[in-house]
């Protein structure tokens, strides 16, 4: 899956590749932004 995915973002392009890699690098991937979008993402699996 991340092989394939990281195959597609290079077809549209270098920049966009590592334009993930720095968010990936500032905060890990699906982290609550605030606790609001937290109490919702708890929800919205119960």
């Amino acid at each position: 899956m991340e092989k394939t995915l990281r195959e597609w973002f290079q077809k549209l392009g270098p920049e966009i590749d590592v334009l993930i890699e720095e968010r990936r690098s500032q905060k890990p991937m699906f982290e609550p932004e605030t606790e609001d979008s937290a109490d919702e993402l708890d929800q919205s699996i119960h």
